[in-house]
């Protein structure tokens, strides 16, 4: 059984790692920096003396389009919410660890454009028993099912601890850094994109959905011929890698044509 404490901003009794009456973070915090524990009442980590209320500064943007949404994916385009600001990145991981312990309701629908099927079908799906990786795919269904609606103000409450969360769920397989490659494109953080996309195919460079992230990422930094490289690769691996066995593909179904065509349309100078 766990301990009960008393709260210190309401006073109730509470035990775990939130307050039941107010919300309040009862746990440790962790320099968004160096990781070292610090307490709640600390405004400096001890070790690194990174602000433990302060960061850097970030965009975030959507899209105008994103594969199997029925138009175009690219990235140039500009969306009903681009470029709104966003909170400090020590912030972000008390938001995460919050959220992790928040009952999500109605969940988006499996097979929504733009997301992977996991977790529950309907209702109410308490993710504070999720590991670290399936809480980090709930909120990337999240953020994409935001994306596709052009919800500026979802996308930018959900991103942060989105691309926080596939960063503490570390070691990832292509599929999650597929998936961190994304959340950064979307925020704009497109060298981080780049290099994610990249750590998927170092682990398997025939991946067709990093290969895609690969391309669309080196597209925004300017690296047209490296684009078009990960986009013919994709091609001449295409019909071998969706004969395989590869689960990610059947999880992403509803964007693999799409990515195909965005690929063709790059080589084809469209």
């Amino acid at each position: 059984m766990s301990k009960s404490i008393t709260c210190p901003e309401c006073g109730s009794a509470a035990s775990g790692n939130f307050c039941a009456s107010c919300g309040t973070q009862l746990g440790s915090r962790f320099c968004t920096q160096c990781g070292a524990e610090a307490s709640r009442a600390a405004k400096f980590c001890t070790q690194c003396g990174t602000s433990m209320a302060g960061g850097p500064s970030g965009r975030v943007r959507v899209p105008a389009a994103t594969p199997g949404s029925g138009r175009a994916p690219g990235p140039s385009g500009t969306g009903a919410g681009a470029n709104v600001g966003w909170w400090v990145a020590g912030a972000m991981m008390v938001v995460v660890i919050l959220f992790m312990a928040w009952p999500i309701l109605n969940p988006p629908a499996p097979g929504a454009a733009g997301t992977p099927v996991t977790g529950s079908a309907a209702g109410t799906t308490d993710i504070s028993n999720m590991s670290p990786r399936e809480a980090a795919d709930r909120l990337y269904n999240r953020v994409m099912t935001a994306v596709e609606a052009n919800d500026s103000t979802q996308v930018t409450t959900f991103l942060p601890m989105s691309i926080q969360a596939y960063d503490m769920a570390r070691p990832l397989d292509p599929d999650g850094l597929f998936h961190l490659s994304r959340l950064q494109r979307v925020g704009e953080f497109d060298a981080e994109a780049l290099a994610v996309a990249e750590e998927a195919l170092a682990i398997n460079p025939d991946h067709l959905l990093a290969l895609y992230a690969a391309g669309d990422a080196a597209l925004a930094v300017g690296e047209e011929a490296s684009a078009r490289g990960y986009f013919q690769r994709l091609l001449d691996v295409w019909d071998a890698e969706m004969a395989s066995s590869n689960q990610d593909y059947q999880l992403h179904s509803m964007q693999m044509t799409g990515i195909r065509e965005y690929a063709q349309e790059v080589l084809s100078g469209g």
